[in-house]
């Protein structure tokens, strides 16, 4: 079963609060395919996240793998502050907060 936008929007409602105290994040956002309702079956879910507390490498990959799971889909991270200035305009344009 593919996943929706609503779906990912939906776990993150639910899972939010415990995410970012866990994991320190000031902000999450869904972009890419996902974003512009454009996904297909083998589709990664893209999330910009803007962390309080920056984690370390350990933490942000079992952050990453705990995302990948719940979700069934492979999650892709990119940290809000490290994107690259070509891609950051179209990224934040289409990034739904959630």
């Amino acid at each position: 079963m593919q996943e929706s936008k609503t779906d990912i929007v939906n776990y993150f409602k639910i899972h939010s609060p415990h995410l970012k105290e866990k994991y320190h994040i000031a902000s999450l956002s869904l972009f890419g395919s996902y974003a512009r309702d454009e996904q297909r079956d083998d589709s990664d879910v893209d999330l910009l996240v803007d962390f309080e507390q920056t984690p370390d490498l350990l933490t942000f990959i079992e952050l990453e793998e705990h995302l990948s799971h719940s979700l069934n889909k492979n999650v892709d991270l990119v940290i809000k502050r490290k994107l690259k200035s070509q891609l950051k305009e179209q990224i934040l344009k289409e990034a739904i907060a959630i």
